[in-house]
């Protein structure tokens, strides 16, 4: 049956079917209501009109329709309009979703007390072992995929095994067994999971073992539990509020869904294939044969070369050979390469190759910021003797900051690729606020005035038959959260004022959209983890445990609603019912949170030596370590010592003002130039170029020469090297790296073991003890600058 849409005379749009019409009446009206040609001919053109405008910045869309639609428009083609209107409207226009998802609805139930049962009890189990071992070095986790994965089995033997009987529960109608297992149950297990696992633990419990392990505060499990659940929800009710412009919209793709679709709709056998290769395979580059994974060959002939290791290696080098055979290294940070567009590739190579192979070589070989008493790419801060930044020296007692230790110590260094991450990160955000101001204000200002305007394709038509789920629910979701949050402020000592909390609110609310917008296009996410440091360093200095609340609600409440977001557009693509989505993401993500704070609780009370560097199991609580330091240096000492007037880095700030005249080309993205890059360092361009290989291989030449497999396979591929490479990692950590046990030493270990990439002491010039570089001690202030140095930006030692 197909849907045919009509303007009457009145100016009203009618849609009617085909199915019973006369098969000689080609436009598909009815006997009893039929409109004249040029109503039809009018509701066409309209809709390619809007269409046209609405897709005029849109790079996902296919040149050769966007090319088709101004030509049927302009010449006015009735048939050409016909056509067209019909293929836009009747499926969605991206051949990416078309080939993943289906265009019906199964009619299926969601709300079953299998898929509640089913889901609350992986969650449970996941998230409490998530944040066990979140703990623990070496770790692992959990993710949504595994969840995926062990429920599809448990949901098909409920529904042969499990007794059918009907319960009626205050007016409540639900029963026992409803059927065979379905996508829809699928679905709300499957969001369940991602709404627990995806951090893989509430962002909220960074600060808190930060300060319960390493600043000895424990505030006690009020505050844990109403700090968690503040901080998580927060996100969704914005994510509720912004459905008109981030989940509606046809254009908002999020190409991560489409992996995950992907096998849940079928086509199993050639999954599971997938799987099982990707499983077998990943014991040889994860234990096996290192050197498959970072296959750097030209520092192996040069193991104690520091320039050949800076530029070869793979591990803090820049990789001018970029070789790896490790569908991890891939996909460790930017996630599978099969789900991204090709623009969205081709901008992050050429950023990369520009600021890593061009740049970064170039300030690093003429000496700016000390770079030859560093490693040219690595996430360690360090002091003026080369080595790793001791924050303990800079603090008091009371770990309060000192400002002659610091004098006496030594001001923060960074990597010359460690600049860019910061650089990059202040350019990315001015960019993406531009750009959307630039390109997207009509489409978002009209959509705030007017749900309905909106580019509709037939997933949008279909869940119209479902109750949409008001916007005043998710608008006093936030409101309760919001109070919940000034509680926390308030009633507890956290050094941070009501309205150092609006104003950390403001962030999520200013670039929710903007930013929510480029990953539902590109996948990419621009994070607000430095800018947030940043503002609070300098509005709230020496306050760090007010540093950590203020990020945890204007960063990560954005990064959970942009994940509450994407699941809501899941259930959109599933055809989930919008009230059944919302009760499973709020009370999964709460039941989450509240087992993240009982196994953490659990851990420090029962855990001996917990978070000491030298706990015999393994309970050092890296993640919590390293957000230590980063409060210390960004909430104690302060960024204005570090970017401030006297700080070595003070022209960095000068990116903002960059980022945002960037000139926005055609196939130019500004954002995707600066912001795709935010995972250099800890990633290496390494990852990132061989990410773009291998994307450019499966989204541009096999989707060109093969279309017909890349339509059925493309994204089975990768959600099946998603998981076989996420069980080979889930084994070995408890049969190998839990135990303790090693694989025995060969020269495909030691080859790469040996070399001063892996090491992470590339260093051109290493000091003797007693020798320092930089300012003189005592002084802690901008050196004089030396020849060569600070050409680019104004960039160097000096003013």
């Amino acid at each position: 049956m197909l849907f045919r849409r009509f303007k009457d005379p009145k100016g009203d749009i009618t849609e009617v079917t085909t199915e019973d019409a006369d098969p000689d009446n080609v436009l598909g009206t009815t006997k009893a209501e039929t409109p004249s040609i040029d109503y039809e001919d009018a509701a066409a053109q309209a809709d390619l009109k809007t269409f046209k405008n609405l897709h005029e910045y849109d790079l996902s869309l296919p040149a050769d329709l966007r090319d088709a639609v101004s030509h049927a428009t302009e010449a006015h083609d009735i048939t050409g309009e016909l056509k067209l209107e019909h293929e836009v409207n009747e499926n969605s226009p991206y051949p990416e979703v078309r080939a993943a998802l289906r265009s019906s609805n199964d009619g299926g139930p969601a709300n079953t007390v299998r898929a509640w049962v089913i889901g609350l009890l992986l969650v449970t189990i996941a998230s409490g072992l998530n944040q066990l071992f979140f703990l623990r070095y070496p770790s692992f986790s959990l993710n949504s995929l595994i969840c995926q994965l062990i429920a599809y089995p448990i949901g098909c033997a409920w529904a042969r095994w499990m007794p059918e009987h009907e319960f009626n529960w205050f007016g409540l109608k639900w029963k026992t067994n409803p059927g065979k297992f379905n996508m829809k149950e699928h679905t709300i297990i499957t969001v369940m999971a991602n709404c627990s696992l995806s951090g893989p633990v509430a962002y909220s419990l960074d600060t808190i073992v930060a300060l319960k392990g390493f600043y000895k505060r424990d505030l006690g499990w009020g505050f844990n539990v109403l700090f968690t659940i503040s901080q998580q929800v927060i996100g969704y009710g914005l994510a509720g509020i912004c459905r008109r412009f981030l989940v509606w919209p046809a254009a908002m793709i999020w190409p991560t869904n489409l992996k995950t679709n992907g096998w849940i709709i079928g086509r199993y056998r050639y999954f599971l294939y997938v799987v099982l290769g990707s499983f077998c395979y990943h014991w040889f580059p994860e234990l096996i044969a290192p050197f498959l994974s970072v296959f750097a060959f030209v520092t192996w002939i040069k193991p104690n070369s520091p320039v050949i290791n800076q530029l070869f290696g793979g591990t803090s080098g820049l990789s001018l050979i970029p070789i790896t055979f490790d569908w991890n290294i891939i996909t460790q940070f930017v996630l599978s390469p099969l789900q991204f567009p090709v623009f969205a590739l081709l901008n992050v190579g050429f950023s990369i190759m520009l600021f890593f192979w061009v740049i970064t070589p170039a300030l690093h070989y003429t000496g700016a910021f000390y770079a030859e008493y560093l490693p040219i790419l690595d996430n360690t801060i360090r002091d003026n003797t080369g080595k790793a930044y001791v924050v303990a020296n800079v603090l008091t007692p009371d770990l309060k900051f000192d400002v002659e230790k610091y004098r006496a110590y030594s001001p923060l260094f960074l990597s010359t690729g460690n600049m860019w991450f910061f650089g990059a990160s202040f350019a990315a955000i001015t960019s993406v606020l531009v750009h959307t101001f630039l390109y997207e204000r009509e489409v978002v200002w009209a959509r705030l005035k007017d749900s309905r305007v909106e580019d509709e394709d037939v997933h949008r038509r279909l869940m119209r038959k479902f109750k949409e789920v008001p916007d005043w629910w998710y608008m006093l979701i936030f409101v309760i959260m919001l109070a919940l949050a000034m509680v926390v402020c308030q009633v507890y000592d956290t050094g941070l004022p009501i309205w150092g909390l609006v104003i950390a609110m403001l962030l999520p609310f200013l670039f929710m959209i903007p930013i929510g917008i480029l990953q539902a296009v590109t996948n990419f996410q621009i994070g607000l983890n430095i800018i947030t440091e940043l503002i609070v360093g300098f509005m709230l200095p020496g306050r760090p445990v007010a540093m950590m609340l203020f990020k945890a609600y204007g960063y990560a409440s954005m990064y959970q609603g942009l994940l509450f977001t994407q699941d809501l557009k899941l259930g959109h693509y599933m055809k989930v019912p919008p009230r059944a989505m919302m009760a499973d993401q709020f009370l999964g993500t709460i039941w989450a949170g509240i087992v993240n704070v009982a196994v953490m609780e659990w851990a420090f009370g029962a855990i001996n030596g917990i978070c000491e560097a030298g706990n015999t199991n393994g309970f050092i609580c890296p993640t919590g370590r390293r957000d230590f330091n980063s409060y210390v240096i960004f909430g104690v000492i302060g960024p204005r010592r570090i970017f401030g007037e006297t700080g070595l880095y003070k022209n960095f700030l000068w990116l903002f003002l960059v980022g945002a005249l960037t000139p926005k080309m055609r196939y130019v993205s500004a954002q995707l130039l600066f912001g795709g890059m935010g995972f250099i360092p800890p990633a290496t361009p390494l990852t990132y170029i061989s990410w773009m290989v291998v994307g450019l291989i499966f989204n541009h030449f096999i989707r060109r020469r093969f279309s017909g497999w890349w339509n059925n396979y493309n994204y089975l591929t990768s959600g099946g090297m998603d998981l076989g490479l996420a069980l080979c990692l889930i084994i070995m950590f408890f049969a190998v790296s839990l135990p303790g046990k090693q694989f025995p030493s060969w020269w495909g270990i030691d080859v790469v073991a040996n070399t001063l990439d892996t090491q992470d002491a590339a260093v051109q010039t290493v000091l003797a003890k007693g020798e320092i570089f930089g300012p003189p001690k005592g002084t802690c202030s901008r050196a004089v600058r030396r020849r060569g140095e600070g050409w680019f930006f104004g960039l160097g030692r000096g003013d």
